[in-house]
């Protein structure tokens, strides 16, 4: 029992020095963050810090875990039957609570600079993979429920929605005073005619 404590205790460590690295790392960027001030945030000692990680970067590879982690609990939740299904019955106020929740905490250019960084863009690289794939998977169970329409191609629909909700994500950040309802109700709008309108599969056929 006493090791299983431990234990618990150690990854309590880890994870509260993680939600303290992101909140430096949203400030400050990975390159432009110091341990010194991970540790500040976190309140724990440098030896405290490296006694759970080895170096920066392995902090960051725990950031970047937690936060994939958080996007496929998201994907799980909002584009999985039961998710596109509210969407595809208009069910904007759900849609902006939604999008409210999927805020990053971490910001683009934070994860912008990791995919441009040489001895990082590995991770950038295993997330955004984790994540394309999470949501074809999520776009295979709406079309195995029956929710969007089976001509679908579910990793061409998953590119598609993370392209669009990143975007409409990145300028929420940009503008974080925009109307989140007023962004749910145009997505809804274009989300409906892509998921479940079969004119362009059509005419592409007749092509």
């Amino acid at each position: 029992m006493a090791r299983i404590r431990d234990e618990q205790l150690a990854q309590d460590r880890r994870d509260q020095i993680t939600a303290a690295a992101v909140e430096v790392f949203r400030r400050k960027g990975f390159h432009g963050a110091r341990t010194e001030e991970i540790c500040a945030a976190a309140g724990v000692s440098p030896g405290t810090l490296f006694r759970h990680f080895a170096d920066k970067k392995e902090i960051i590879a725990a950031v970047v875990e937690a936060e994939t982690q958080r996007y496929l609990a998201l994907i799980e939740e909002g584009f999985g039957p039961q998710g596109l299904g509210a969407i595809l019955a208009r069910n904007t106020a759900a849609l902006a609570a939604y999008l409210r929740r999927a805020q990053g905490q971490v910001s683009t250019e934070t994860w912008i600079e990791l995919a441009r960084n040489p001895e990082l863009q590995d991770l950038a690289v295993a997330a955004d993979r984790r994540i394309r794939d999470a949501l074809a998977s999520s776009v295979r169970a709406a079309q195995a429920a029956g929710v969007v329409r089976a001509s679908l191609d579910p990793a061409a629909a998953g590119e598609m929605l993370n392209a669009v909700f990143s975007g409409v994500l990145f300028d929420h950040e940009l503008s974080p005073d925009r109307d989140a309802k007023q962004s749910a109700a145009a997505l809804v709008d274009l989300l409906c005619r892509y998921l479940t309108d079969t004119a362009t599969t059509t005419a592409r056929r007749r092509r």
